[in-house]
């Protein structure tokens, strides 16, 4: 889920709604370290690494993000029958790194989820995606949607099943085989922006589960850049999207909040190398 909401009482989470199945089971505290980007006596704001998972489930007992915030803060809300999910208002795939908000307060809470809900959120993302998309800017509005037992989000294009998914994208820089894009969502489903790039024809890289791990443009019989792809493999260990930007209104003070981070240092390494390498190209 690259960014999904956590589901109020009329839309419940279902075992299915995520590959991170639930378990409604208080969270043990454990001293790991966090990133706070902002924090009040109501909230909380996180930079989350990639690797991290969100909560404990059935594959990832511990050392989730959960488990550090329920060590650091004490008495987070959680939705009921979401024990394991304090404080969380929306959550990030276990291999996305970026921006998170955290709800201190069950009113709070109520509030965030609300905005998510109501789409007034402000979310964009960066990804590095094979291939140059064409046009540079557009928006996918194609449903989306999950089957039980399968990790991945499946498109239906004629609309007849899944839920709505909006993904806005636009070119940010072309690396003659791959491209680094800026997405924003309207809606927040699971693996969105990884299942609509897909769709369209231009996986993230090295995106194992959507088989962005494999070389997908550019000269496969070359072995200079077959040697230079799998370099930067090595550099990334997950698929490459950082949720860079986070915008939200305060639910106390009505302030409207804007929240930007940096890409993660192995993820701009090799968007590094990717320039060079068109650079090269290019002479």
């Amino acid at each position: 889920m690259e960014e999904s909401e956590v589901k109020g009482s009329n839309d419940r989470l279902r075992p299915d709604d995520s590959h991170e199945s639930q378990e409604n089971q208080p969270v043990e505290p454990e001293k790991i370290p966090i990133e706070v980007v902002y924090e009040d006596n109501y909230l909380v704001v996180v930079n989350k690494p990639a690797g991290m998972v969100m909560h404990p489930a059935y594959k990832h007992k511990s050392r989730t993000l959960a488990n550090a915030l329920v060590f650091r803060y004490q008495n987070l809300p959680y939705i009921p029958g979401h024990q394991e999910q304090p404080g969380l208002v929306h959550r990030l795939d276990r291999g996305t790194s970026g921006l998170i908000v955290v709800a201190k307060t069950t009113p709070v809470m109520k509030d965030l989820t609300n905005q998510f809900y109501r789409k007034v959120s402000k979310r964009t993302y960066q990804a590095l995606v094979w291939g140059i998309p064409s046009p540079s800017n557009d928006t996918i509005d194609i449903n989306l949607g999950r089957i039980e037992g399968d990790s991945h989000t499946i498109v239906f294009p004629d609309g007849t099943s899944g839920k709505t998914a909006i993904t806005h994208y636009r070119l940010i820089e072309d690396f003659k085989y791959a491209s680094l894009v800026e997405c924003t969502l309207e809606t927040g489903r699971t693996h969105q922006i990884r299942a609509h790039m897909k769709y369209i024809g231009h996986i993230l890289f090295n995106d194992i589960l959507y088989e962005g791990h494999k070389i997908l443009f550019g000269p496969k019989d070359d072995n200079s850049y077959c040697v230079f792809v799998k370099s930067c493999f090595k550099i990334m260990k997950s698929q490459a999207l950082h949720a860079k930007t986070l915008g939200f209104t305060h639910p106390i003070t009505k302030e409207v909040m804007l929240f930007e981070s940096t890409l993660p240092k192995d993820f701009q390494k090799v968007i590094n190398k990717w320039r060079n390498f068109s650079h090269h190209c290019k002479e």
